[in-house]
């Protein structure tokens, strides 16, 4: 079934670059550029420092002042705090490659590894603010309750995860520590090393988001009707062109905001992929990730709905 599902889809594909040529180069375009002028600029230098930093075992220089209020609100590791911070920092998908890295080098266990992986992968708190805020909605007085619900839901998924999660990592073998590099292999293995593991991961990710680039080009040409399904799919999909698209719908912009929310907390099938791309050497359930975002998803149109919306009355014009 997995099977006939992608072929399918790269069979249309496949017809959208024949039969629509025009529109599948504009797509392939612009996910190029987002990757060539944000992704590589931005993640790539993090990726090969998180990398050092995790080969080093350094992380607790990082987190030392916030580790002791996560380790005892989470039930995590001190190592385990470093997956956190950078998951709500640094945007998809580097809570789960750290995550993933840290489970690889035997720096957390595989169970503290996917209970961080459940609510430590999010979009970053520039992405809300420039992206979707300022340039997309237009109204910067949206920045804090954006910031507040799209990161209060990761975190109360969390909480309701923690029990069934601490039970099993109480049990779990902690992992042996790898011992601390020299500092010939600091100066040329482990830089090394870094290095190209930065640029194969930053050239995955381009692969990924030129393809659901395509896709979310494919599924805009779709003659679907009324227009706010054509752009919720697209965001399901991928989420920068499903945001813009839901931005230009006639919903009143409440709803719109509403629909933004939740693709953003969802982060499309793009960041799905790019996820189990991280992960998939470290053991780590793609499956359970899902889950967890879909509990996560709900979370945010919960809070939405209670929180954003009756604000939103007051300085939005269309509400009523």
């Amino acid at each position: 079934m997995k099977k006939a599902c992608y072929t399918f889809l790269v069979l249309l594909l496949v017809l959208f670059l024949f039969f629509r040529p025009i529109q599948a180069v504009e797509a392939s375009t612009t996910g190029l550029l987002l990757w060539f002028h944000t992704i590589i600029p931005t993640l790539l230098p993090f990726i090969i420092l998180s990398n050092i930093i995790i080969r080093l075992d350094a992380m607790s220089y990082l987190t030392w002042f916030l580790s002791p209020v996560l380790t005892r609100l989470l039930g995590i590791s001190k190592n385990g705090c470093y997956a956190v911070i950078t998951g709500f920092l640094c945007g998809y998908p580097m809570g789960s490659k750290v995550t993933a890295d840290l489970v690889m080098e035997q720096q957390i266990s595989a169970v503290e590894g996917q209970y961080l992986l459940s609510f430590c992968n999010n979009v970053s708190p520039m992405f809300i603010i420039s992206f979707i805020v300022t340039v997309t909605l237009k109204d910067p007085s949206l920045i804090i309750p954006f910031l507040v619900i799209l990161y209060a839901a990761p975190l109360f998924t969390a909480f309701i995860l923690n029990p069934f999660y601490r039970r099993r990592m109480r049990n779990a073998l902690r992992p042996d520590q790898k011992k601390k590099a020299s500092r010939l292999q600091i100066n040329f293995k482990i830089i090394d090393t870094s290095i190209m593991n930065g640029f194969e991961t930053v050239t995955k990710l381009g692969g990924y988001i030129i393809l659901f680039a395509i896709i979310a080009g494919m599924v805009s040409s779709l003659p679907l009707s009324p227009a706010w399904i054509k752009s919720l799919f697209t965001g399901i999909f991928e989420i920068t062109n499903g945001i813009q698209a839901i931005a230009l719908t006639t919903l009143p912009v409440p709803v719109q905001c509403l629909m933004i929310l939740c693709v953003t907390s969802f982060g499309g099938l793009s960041s799905i992929a790019q996820t189990e791309s991280m992960i998939k050497d470290s053991g780590l359930s793609i499956l359970r990730y899902i889950g967890a975002k879909i509990l996560s998803t709900g979370i945010t149109l919960l809070l939405a709905a209670l929180f954003l919306l009756p604000q939103m009355g007051a300085v939005l014009p269309g509400w009523h």
